[in-house]
């Protein structure tokens, strides 16, 4: 298996081994993935986890490019890994990866249907919160703030009466949607300092 843009957490969870906090050691992890499946993370684009570029070009990405180059570090590592050819082979990814992954998982199928080599054993994809529609994802996040009561009625339908269904594109908001966007941005960026500093705090 091969992920993409996982967090942290989830690479901890995942891993053989467990960090236990109170000592700073490592203990083995009974449920982690590894007793069953191969995993390799893969920290993509440039410059997320601890992924850097040695070239101007290296830096430049789309997702487009980002699914080609993912797709290519894929049969270059079982080329150069060719004990791993045989295994079910699924790509994962959370958040934006949902962009990027199907992308992925198409082109190496497609290269199997051409006959491309190495031929990979490509079963499917696996998604945890994925991204898959830009526009309607962060449109959705003003009625979500509304439901979690994390923007006030007035805000919410002062943007419901004057956005016509789009809080996304303020280029060509007017100025009563504008202000409504703007004072849940308000909003929204308090709440994640507050949960931030609570995170902080605990730690």
């Amino acid at each position: 298996m091969l992920t993409s843009g996982q967090q942290f957490r989830l690479k901890f969870l995942h891993s053989p081994l467990l960090i236990n906090t109170d000592d700073l050691t490592l203990t083995l992890n009974p449920n982690a993935w590894t007793q069953m499946a191969n995993m390799v993370f893969v920290d993509i684009p440039a410059d997320t986890g601890f992924s850097y570029a040695e070239t101007q070009e290296g830096w430049v990405s789309s997702d487009t490019l980002l699914a080609v180059n993912y797709k290519d570090f894929v049969k270059k590592f079982l080329s150069d890994n060719p004990q791993y050819l045989g295994n079910l082979l699924y790509i994962s990814g959370i958040s934006y990866s949902g962009i990027m992954v199907p992308k992925v998982t198409l082109e190496l199928y497609e290269g199997n249907e051409r006959g491309d080599q190495p031929a990979v054993n490509i079963q499917g994809y696996i998604l945890c919160s994925p991204l898959t529609n830009k526009f309607m994802d962060f449109n959705s996040r003003i009625e979500y703030a509304h439901r979690m009561a994390l923007m006030s009625d007035a805000i919410y339908e002062s943007a419901i009466n004057n956005c016509n269904g789009n809080y996304v594109d303020t280029i060509q908001a007017n100025s009563v949607c504008t202000k409504s966007l703007l004072s849940y941005e308000e909003v929204r960026t308090t709440n994640s300092s507050i949960k931030t500093n609570e995170l902080c705090e605990h730690d």
